[in-house]
């Protein structure tokens, strides 16, 4: 598990660095996203934190896992922290932050822990995106191949348009 508080009073650029990073890699990123003032936040924020304390060794040892709390003021800086309406939200974010899912369960650390380990267990760990990351680069190189075969195509006609070659008439111009 990699733990990762930005606070208001962090002006670390490396730590935020690391959170988009870590979306970004294709890592489970549960996150909690308060307020300072926020009555609400206040309570479920140490609970929160108690996650590291209370992780067990199958959680702790994996790296896949980031356990983040961000403080509001620094909500412009943060790419993956759409429609948040309310404080605290406590967000699971995955598949290289295209997809979010948000908690909605009782805030303390028992139910936290649960929730966490229900995320990793089922479909939408990050075993099951690294698939998805290649498939996606396959697909994108196909794009690329299909695209340079056009335009080797397009310039091949370019070229025998405009050949100097005698032989070949130029009766038809096309025009695009």
């Amino acid at each position: 598990m990699i733990f990762l508080p930005l606070n208001a009073n962090n002006k670390d650029k490396d730590k935020l660095h690391n959170y988009h990073r870590h979306i970004k890699d294709g890592k489970n990123v549960f996150v909690m996203f308060h307020m300072n003032g926020c009555g609400h936040c206040m309570q479920a924020l140490p609970e929160w934190r108690l996650i590291q304390k209370n992780a067990d060794k199958t959680l702790i040892n994996n790296n896949d896992i980031v356990i983040a709390d961000i403080e509001s003021s620094i909500l412009p800086a943060i790419k993956h922290a759409p429609n948040i309406n309310g404080f605290p939200t406590i967000r699971y974010i995955y598949n290289y932050g295209e997809s979010y899912e948000d908690y909605n369960g009782p805030r303390v650390v028992s139910e936290f822990m649960k929730w966490i380990k229900s995320k990793i267990s089922d479909g939408s760990s990050v075993a099951a995106f690294k698939g998805g990351k290649r498939n996606k680069t396959k697909r994108r190189a196909a794009k690329r191949q299909k695209q340079d075969k056009v335009d080797f195509d397009f310039d091949l006609f370019v070229k025998n348009l405009f050949s100097r070659n005698p032989k070949k008439s130029r009766k038809h111009i096309y025009i695009f």
